[in-house]
């Protein structure tokens, strides 16, 4: 697979609307979500070109660095995922076989659990982050923090759509899913404490 980075726009859409199993909605999502990153990259950039500040140069910084590796999660989802497609295909004809296939597969699984988890992390981390930004920056970056945040919310949401889709068939998903469960809350609470911020700074 040709690096995400390494695509242009118009290939990135052919390849989400095609049935390939590298690209599908966890790279979709992500991709947003490192765009998302980047709106909050953009509003500290903007801000500390009229008002230099340290601090909030280096919260810019880590905001784009998150964007790099959003983007780099996109791809590995699709990665992973299309590792246990090749391992569901293994054959099964014999005893041996079944175990071997049994085992490739939950070993498949697991990167394709894993990977979509930290995403969801990364997100809500940088939800967190555009929070304590909306005092720091600019009126005028409001509303792109606002969609910044909205896409991270849909990256966290899609990733851990993933997860319980994943761990449906993984025999011992219960602490992916307790960990999946704490993400979902913890960003349904941050992106709507966002959103009624946004409100009273209107």
């Amino acid at each position: 697979m040709t690096t995400l980075g390494g695509w242009t726009l118009e290939e990135l859409r052919r390849s989400l609307a095609s049935p390939r199993a590298e690209t599908g909605g966890g790279t979709a999502v992500l991709v947003g979500a490192a765009f998302g990153a980047c709106m909050l990259s953009m509003a500290v950039g903007v801000t500390c070109r009229h008002a230099p500040c340290g601090e909030l140069e280096t919260l810019g910084r880590r905001a784009e660095e998150s964007s790099r590796t959003l983007l780099e999660l996109a791809q590995a989802d699709g990665q992973s995922y299309g590792r246990v497609l090749e391992a569901r295909r293994l054959p099964r004809q014999t005893p041996e076989q079944e175990a071997l296939r049994r085992e490739r597969v939950h070993l498949a699984l697991q990167e394709a659990i894993e990977t979509p988890l930290t995403a969801a992390g990364l997100c809500l981390d940088m939800l967190d982050l555009a929070a304590s930004l909306l005092d720091r920056c600019r009126p005028a970056t409001r509303s792109d923090l606002a969609s910044g945040a909205l896409l991270l919310v849909a990256g966290l949401k899609g990733s851990l759509l993933n997860v319980r889709q994943n761990c449906a068939s993984h025999p011992d998903a219960e602490t992916w899913l307790e960990r999946a469960r704490c993400l979902q809350a913890a960003g349904d609470r941050q992106a709507s404490g966002i959103l009624t911020r946004l409100e009273e700074l209107e």
